[in-house]
């Protein structure tokens, strides 16, 4: 089932990357050039997660602990900026941080791989679709 989602999830790209390339006639080279790094990034996120989920829930529940270490990271680089501008206690946003963390998890290691890819894939490709939008519709 995840190798039949890899294909269209590569057929997607693939039609994206045609659009991209006309819609990149209208901007300038180092624009293009940003869209096609961000472009490439989904590809490599997307194909990462669903080699994981087509491996099983131990590599996904890996890959989840690699991006909440690096969500922690940034959310404590985060909370040092946020300590230095107002002086606000951070301890509400790490307590719903963690419980946000074990219940993506919890989701992870109970609920079936095609699940998490399919739930992964719609918000990916929201994510994806909104963003085209605003380049193609947005003033900046």
């Amino acid at each position: 089932m995840i190798g039949q989602i890899m294909a269209i999830m590569l057929g997607s790209f693939g039609i994206g990357a045609v659009l991209m390339v006309f819609a990149g006639f209208r901007v300038p080279p180092n624009v293009r050039r940003r869209r096609w790094l961000k472009f490439a990034g989904y590809l490599v996120i997307v194909t990462v997660v669903l080699g994981c989920a087509a491996l099983g829930h131990s590599w996904l529940a890996g890959l989840v602990l690699l991006i909440t270490a690096a969500g922690a990271w940034e959310l404590q680089a985060a909370g040092a900026r946020i300590r230095e501008i107002r002086r606000t206690p951070v301890w509400p946003i790490w307590g719903i941080y963690t419980l946000l963390t074990l219940g993506l998890f919890t989701t992870v290691l109970t609920a079936a791989t095609q699940t998490v890819a399919f739930l992964y894939l719609t918000v990916a490709a929201f994510d994806g679709f909104s963003e085209a939008t605003g380049h193609l519709c947005g003033r900046r």
